[in-house]
């Protein structure tokens, strides 16, 4: 008697489908986290490529992944394959989940980790910058990141900055700060 193939359900879970929306969401959150945190002038111009080409293909990779998805759910609507459109559309709320996700969570920003690393060294550069009984805000160290071609896009500048004491006493005319770890700031100025 010959042996065949075990039968398969046409209508199972797919959740190969939701791993390959969490991990594109995870390169997208990886990408971004990058250019923001590689300098201009680093790598002899492999930031330049990385930002053209790469972001071009994330798009595209993006984009037809999205629309596979979309004729995938509307093939299994129209084959009343319930499990199946589950299993798409929890791929479609895993993308904006995990990107939300790793964009905010500071654990999986590379500043945060810069500054954990370097705490020690960025104290004590602040400590020999200001006296004691001054808390003002001192500018540790800053980085060109704009992307793009030069001239064509807006200049983005961050510095880390180390502030004693309560850095909402700043001017409204000095840019935000947002808060990286302990006494450690990030100024971003856009021109």
């Amino acid at each position: 008697m010959p042996e065949t193939a075990p039968v398969q359900c046409a209508d199972a879970w797919n959740f190969r489908r939701i791993l390959h929306a969490v991990v594109l969401s995870a390169i997208c959150a990886f990408y971004s986290h990058t250019l923001d945190f590689w300098a201009v002038g680093t790598a002899s111009g492999l930031r330049g490529i990385f930002d053209l080409l790469g972001g071009l293909l994330l798009i595209l990779t993006t984009i037809g992944f999205l629309l596979v998805m979309l004729i995938s759910t509307i093939v299994c609507v129209f084959r009343l394959r319930f499990r199946r459109l589950a299993s798409n559309v929890l791929a479609f709320l895993c993308i904006p989940a995990c990107l939300t996700t790793l964009m905010l969570v500071p654990l999986f920003d590379p500043w945060f980790w810069y500054v954990v690393v370097n705490q020690s060294a960025f104290e004590a550069e602040a400590a020999a910058k200001t006296p004691k009984e001054s808390s003002k805000i001192v500018i540790i160290t800053g980085r060109d990141i704009s992307t793009g071609l030069a001239g064509a896009g807006d200049n983005h500048f961050v510095q880390i900055v180390y502030s004693g004491a309560d850095p909402n006493t700043l001017k409204s005319s000095d840019p935000p700060l947002s808060h990286i770890y302990g006494k450690f700031y990030r100024q971003d100025e856009h021109w």
